[in-house]
């Protein structure tokens, strides 16, 4: 979900992102590094992501809340 709502939003991967303890289990796709950074995204208690974890209903309205949240970076893009 994260990497989905990462790609509608357009959200490049951003380094400065906060590392997570199970980092290592996020294979090639890393759309959740510009989630994270954005801060829709903060990961679970004990400091980690959970990539193959299952996401509830409450957290899914949860993110997309924030992304409604989220101010538009550039409102004519090309």
């Amino acid at each position: 979900m994260t990497v989905w709502t990462a790609r509608a939003v357009r959200l490049q991967p951003n380094e400065k992102a906060r590392a997570f303890a199970d980092e290592a289990a996020i294979r090639t796709n890393r759309g959740w590094i510009g989630a994270a950074a954005a801060g829709f995204v903060t990961g679970t208690p004990g400091n980690r992501f959970a990539p193959a974890g299952k996401v509830t209903r409450a957290e899914e309205a949860l993110v997309l809340n924030r992304v409604l949240d989220m101010p538009d970076p550039d409102p004519f893009p090309n």
